[in-house]
């Protein structure tokens, strides 16, 4: 019950955001975008929503990062409450 939708790649991770923002009339501090990239990250920071860094290892891809790092989707629920 976490998710409203998954999705791939598409045309633009912003505009993809935005869209989603209004088609369920969400603010950005209601969404967290799980992302393993720096477009993802970037996306989130233009759009203004929560960012949770899905990694697969302990390297450092997002230098500038801070938050939260999701090493498994079974952690999801502890970190978002």
């Amino acid at each position: 019950h976490f998710f409203a939708s998954i999705n791939g790649s598409p045309k633009s991770k912003v505009t993809f955001l935005s869209e989603f923002m209004g088609e369920y009339r969400l603010k950005p501090e209601e969404i967290v975008l799980v992302g393993d990239t720096g477009t993802d990250w970037r996306a989130a920071q233009e759009t203004g929503v929560n960012f949770l860094w899905r990694c697969t290892s302990n390297e450092n891809v997002l230098p500038s990062y801070t938050g939260p790092r999701l090493f498994s989707l079974n952690e999801l629920e502890s970190i978002i409450q």
